[in-house]
């Protein structure tokens, strides 16, 4: 019988936590004025190593009026994202970051919050919803 009720409280918990979303202000931690760093990484299929491919995109850049527009329309559906990722695109600009799981049409977002707390969110987004990332040349 403590298996069953273990069980059941297992499930309630994790419905309790996939259950809350929260909406984040993305321009607290990243400023639209400033360049961000765009980052590719693929995997070797001979070597199994990670390359990665960085660019610095400029806020006159199309594909920044293009992600601007995406943290405008995405401020809700949040969930806290406990664990680590390994992204197919990244973005940096000083401590914040967003991670493009393509495959797993995700997004993580991490940052250092104003009390200097690593806060970590995720949130599933359409396919293909942030392709136009890879029209960085």
């Amino acid at each position: 019988m403590k298996i069953h009720i273990s069980f059941v409280t297992l499930l309630i918990m994790i419905f309790i936590l996939t259950s809350c979303n929260e909406e984040i202000n993305v321009y607290t931690y990243f400023d639209k004025k400033n360049p961000f760093n765009l980052k590719f990484y693929s995997t070797d299929s001979l070597t199994k190593f990670t390359n990665l491919r960085q660019l610095k995109i400029l806020p006159n850049d199309n594909i920044y009026s293009n992600l601007t527009k995406w943290i405008d329309n995405n401020k809700t559906g949040w969930q806290d994202a406990p664990a680590s990722y390994v992204p197919d695109v990244g973005i940096e600009q000083g401590t914040f970051h967003l991670l493009y799981l393509k495959k797993a049409n995700g997004i993580v977002i991490n940052f250092i919050d104003p009390k200097n707390i690593a806060k970590q969110y995720s949130k599933s987004v359409k396919k293909g919803e942030l392709d136009f990332l890879y029209e960085a040349k």
